[in-house]
Formats: structure tokens, sequence, C-alpha cells
């Protein structure tokens, strides 16, 4: 890889579960598929990157192709949900790690909302996650994730994004 903020840099090292389901289709077994990728060395987990790499792809996906990015961070957040069980004890090199790149992420990152109907890449100080419907009432945005998954601590030690707080 020459520039780790071209998304198209991330797309040989590491390919999500819907990739694997289209490129298998009707062509050969999935989970053969799978084994081939993992002894080519692909990751099949965006969490099993390490973590400049993994910032470095969050760095380059609001720069990246609209439809493109927002599905793979779409993809990026569900890994993240339904990894939760083991995120502390398996993935934690990602958000304690001295990483470049997830300091300037915390710097210069945007991820994904909902923004009313639409989606659109926010600073991540523009956004908030919340495990419950909750009302916009500054100019927040929540991250676009389904709602009520995902443990609020997961997503502020690996998108830095604060959770949100209901005050009263």
């Amino acid at each position: 890889m020459t520039n780790n903020n071209n998304l198209n840099d991330f797309g040989l090292k590491c390919i999500s579960e819907s990739d694997i389901d289209d490129y298998a289709d009707g062509v050969c077994d999935k989970e053969e598929l799978r084994r081939l990728l993992i002894l080519l060395g692909v990751k099949t987990n965006y969490l099993e990157l390490d973590a400049d790499k993994f910032y470095g792809l969050l760095l380059a996906l609001p720069g990246g192709d609209g439809y493109k990015a927002k599905k793979i961070s779409k993809e990026l957040y569900r890994t993240i949900i339904d990894n939760s069980a083991n995120i502390d004890k398996k993935y934690s090199a990602l958000y304690n790690s001295n990483s470049v790149k997830r300091e300037e992420f915390k710097q210069k990152g945007r991820v994904l909302v909902k923004k009313g109907d639409d989606s659109c890449f926010v600073p991540i100080s523009e956004a908030f996650f919340s495990s419950s419907a909750v009302m916009n009432s500054e100019n927040k945005y929540p991250i676009d994730v389904p709602a009520r998954r995902g443990k609020r601590e997961d997503f502020k030690n690996i998108l830095c994004i604060e959770p949100f707080e209901l005050q009263y």
C-alpha cells in the first residue's frame, strides 16, 4: 500500500462478509472463498487490522466513493456491535495503541451519522452514540447504527464518539 488515505488501498487487505457473499454468489462456495482469502492474508474483520491501517481507513472513508464509503462505514460499525463481547479482550490494541493515525482521527476524523432521512459524514465532535431512541436537541447527530444496539464504551473507545447523556 502506498497511500494510507486512499480508500481503494484497503479493499485487498480487508474484505467484508457482504463482499464475500457477492464474490462467491454463483461462482464458488462462500466458506472456501473465505478460507482462501485468509490464507492469502486478507482480514475478514475490520477490527483485525492494525491500529494505523484501521484508523487510516476511518480517515479515508469520508473522502471515498459516497456509496462505497457509506457501505463500509455501516459494516465497520456493525462489526463493532457484533464483536462487543470480545472488544476489551481481543481488540483493545486498537484504542490502546500509540497510533499516529488514531491521534489524527481524534483530531480530524469524521463518522457516518443519520441526518434526517439521509446519512452523511460529520466531525466526531458533532456525532454521538446512543443505545436508545433519543431526540436531537442540539446540533449533534446519532451515528448511523441500528437503534438500541451496541455498547457506548465501544464506540467511545474505538471511534472517539461521546455517548448521549440525557440532561434533566
